[in-house]
Formats: C-alpha cells, sequence, structure tokens
C-alpha cells in the first residue's frame, strides 16, 4: 500500500519524460507536497474523531448540532460517541431507533421502548424498560426525560419508565408453636 505521505513524484514520473530537468522538478514540488500533506492531516476531521481532544469535539459538536450534549458532562468516549453518531440520528430523529440509540449512549445498555400498540398502552404513548439500571437522583431522571424528548417524535409521549432490578437477599424467617394447657383444680 503506498502512503501518500511517503509518496514521491519521482516514484510516479514514467521513464519516457525521465530528464534531469524533470526530475529537479519533482524534487522540488515533493518538498512542496510535503509540507502540504502536514498540514492536511489537521483537516481530516471525523476519521480521526477518536484521536481528537476535547475541545475539539465541543467544538464539532456544537458545529454538528448534537441533540442532548449541552447539559450534560459526559466522559469523553460517550461525548466522541454523541458526534460520530449524530449526521445518522439527525436523520432518525422522531423514530424509535433515534430514542434507543441515544438512550443506549447516554444511559443504559440493557433496555427496551415499546410502543402502545404492544404492550396495549393508549395510542403514542410509549414507555421505556430498564433491566438493572438505577436512577438515582432527580438530576438524573429530568436528564432522562430531556435525552428521551430531543430524541422522539412530537406526537409521542413518553407514559412511563420501568426500572426493573434484580436483588439477591437472604430471607430468613422463622416459626414457633406455643401450646399451653391449662388446668383447673
Amino acid at each position: 500500500m503506498i502512503n501518500i505521505y511517503e509518496l514521491s513524484l519521482l516514484d510516479l514520473l514514467p521513464i519516457s519524460i525521465k530528464t534531469k530537468e524533470i526530475e529537479t522538478v519533482c524534487k522540488v514540488l515533493d518538498k512542496q507536497l510535503s509540507e502540504i500533506s502536514e498540514i492536511l492531516i489537521d483537516n481530516i476531521i471525523f476519521p480521526r474523531i477518536d484521536e481528537l481532544p476535547e475541545n475539539t469535539i465541543d467544538l464539532l459538536a456544537w458545529q454538528l448540532h448534537v441533540d442532548f450534549y449541552e447539559p450534560l458532562e459526559l466522559d469523553l468516549r460517550k461525548k466522541k460517541e454523541l458526534v460520530k453518531n449524530s449526521i445518522v440520528w439527525h436523520k432518525q430523529k422522531g423514530t424509535k431507533k433515534a430514542v434507543e440509540q441515544l438512550v443506549k449512549t447516554v444511559f443504559f445498555d440493557d433496555f427496551k421502548v415499546e410502543e402502545w400498540f404492544t404492550y396495549g398502552g393508549r395510542p403514542y404513548y410509549f414507555r421505556i424498560s430498564v433491566k438493572n439500571g438505577s436512577i438515582k437522583t432527580k438530576e438524573q431522571y429530568n436528564l432522562l426525560i430531556q435525552a428521551i424528548d430531543s430524541a422522539k417524535n412530537i406526537r409521542s409521549h413518553l407514559e412511563k419508565i420501568i426500572l426493573e432490578s434484580n436483588i439477591k437477599n437472604e430471607l430468613y424467617f422463622g416459626t414457633s408453636v406455643r401450646k399451653t394447657h391449662t388446668i383447673v383444680i
């Protein structure tokens, strides 16, 4: 595979026009092209999102109008994921899939979005069932609601969030029997 940053015009020069003057021109152009290629790497953004610093990711999020980016103090990995997927998510905005992808990226891994016709609810309502997830504070709950509102369509309404937890506790119980017998003399 040819590395564009190490490529020389002399390597591409056909033998039929290889003269001393042409070789000299190619060497001069090689120097100029290598300087340009070093600068170009800074302008290649999307393929390098994983390499970019946080302040660049924040600017990209602003430029791409990434939904539900500003209010959160996310870790860098989640921020990069939101920026990477923002264009696709804008195309899917207002769908069940958009809600699922945003909630999965920011909040929970194991959950499902159920629309009203799958569980017999009221028309245009949906619910979210989260397995082994927790919302510990009112702020987390409000952020989740805000995220869902930014991805769902306008006519649909969140009916409820169901948090399922498997807690393993030991249960101890005991019984006693008391038998009394009274004799009257």
